[in-house]
């Protein structure tokens, strides 16, 4: 897919190195980094927008267009300090990239008043939607922090081990509660996301 020149991106560093001292061990909140870009569409009425949506809007990996899309991506870094064959963590990094395409309406200034409001009133329901998409990688990294923090000292190949697995485990957990929430809401649309 192809992204406008000059979509306006808003990044935000949310939570950047609150950092806890606790027994001597560097912590620190997940850093956040929000993205939201823009893909323009137009028409004016219902069927032209709609359209419009399944023409331009976002590739899904199941090859189906969707009319916005919210990915995440989670990283996380820490350090051990090796004691009497058991290694403690002493730091820990954890970060979440988030990732928001949305549509742009083009011509919202040509419509008329109450095919306006309909737009707004979609555009605010499909927002929302990816909202709780993006509520969902910031828990998954927050709950990858708390896993970090929370691990006691043991033999060093067990640690790395444990540490992988488990965060691995929480992605999983976090995209699974995703897919849910899509096919509980059908991508939104008992929610009010829908262009009618």
């Amino acid at each position: 897919m192809k992204l406008i020149t000059g979509a306006i991106k808003h990044f935000i560093r949310g939570l950047l190195w609150v950092s806890v001292i606790h027994s001597g061990i560097l912590f620190s909140a997940p850093v956040v980094n929000l993205k939201t870009s823009y893909y323009d569409i137009t028409g004016t009425d219902i069927v032209g927008i709609h359209k419009s949506l399944q023409q331009k809007g976002p590739l899904g990996k199941n090859g189906k267009r969707y009319h916005a899309s919210t990915q995440w991506n989670i990283s996380w870094n820490y350090r051990w300090i090796e004691s009497k064959k058991q290694c403690r963590l002493n730091k820990t990094e954890t970060s979440v990239n988030v990732d928001m395409l949305l549509p742009r309406l083009r011509n919202r200034d040509r419509l008329n008043e109450n095919m306006r409001t309909t737009w707004d009133r979609y555009l605010t329901a499909l927002t929302a939607h990816e909202k709780q998409h993006q509520a969902f990688g910031l828990q998954a990294a927050t709950e990858i922090e708390q896993l970090l923090r929370n691990t006691p000292a043991m033999d060093c190949f067990a640690l790395e081990t444990r540490l992988n697995n488990q965060a691995e485990q929480i992605l999983n957990k976090y995209k699974t509660l995703e897919e849910s929430f899509d096919r509980e809401t059908e991508h939104g649309a008992r929610d009010g996301v829908l262009l009618q």
